[in-house]
């Protein structure tokens, strides 16, 4: 009888801490997908407060367009 005791311990406990296991999987996953649709609702939030286009920053894209580089001075230099 001890044998079938102990067996049915065992079975008992391994099923408890595979039952445990697939209960902390599920909230893990759950727990992931939710700051990924957070994470989405940040970005829009951020995008609105600091916009990622140039278009929005006049003064910058007026420098930027301004700016000469090295390689504008060569193709200016052979065409003289």
């Amino acid at each position: 009888m001890d044998k079938v005791k102990a067996k049915k311990i065992i079975l008992r406990t391994l099923i408890g801490v595979v039952t445990l296991l697939v209960v902390v999987s599920a909230i893990q996953f759950y727990l992931s997908y939710r700051s990924n649709t957070n994470f989405e609702a940040v970005e829009e939030a951020f995008d609105k407060k600091f916009p990622r286009t140039i278009d929005s920053y006049s003064d910058l894209k007026v420098e930027a367009e301004s700016y000469t580089t090295p390689y504008d001075l060569m193709i200016a230099n052979d065409c003289k």
